[in-house]
């Protein structure tokens, strides 16, 4: 008898890329991508002109893999600026 285990893994890799994107202030804006990689993704992570976004009434993020959004609920000017996402993997890590 003879037992053995087998791993199969892929590199992360966006699917979709994160684009640019534009509203009217007062209405909501959302940020979607598309990633996939084995392991799944374990850490998604967004920022706005390099400050951590965490969920509030301002930002509803949502990871259902493989799909991975940010929403701005109600834009106004200062939300003008760099999203960006973070994804890892625990042996990798790549944004967009």
């Amino acid at each position: 008898e003879v037992n053995f285990n087998l791993v199969v893994k892929a590199n992360l890799q966006f699917v979709k890329s994160l684009a640019d994107a534009a509203t009217v202030v007062g209405q909501p804006v959302t940020f979607a991508c598309e990633c996939f990689g084995l392991p799944k993704p374990t850490t998604i992570t967004w920022f706005f002109n390099d400050v951590e976004i965490k969920g509030s009434a301002k930002y509803k993020i949502e990871a259902k893999y493989p799909l991975i959004s940010l929403t701005v609920n109600k834009t106004d000017l200062i939300d003008i600026g760099t999203y960006r996402l973070v994804i890892g993997n625990g042996e990798q890590t790549i944004e967009s």
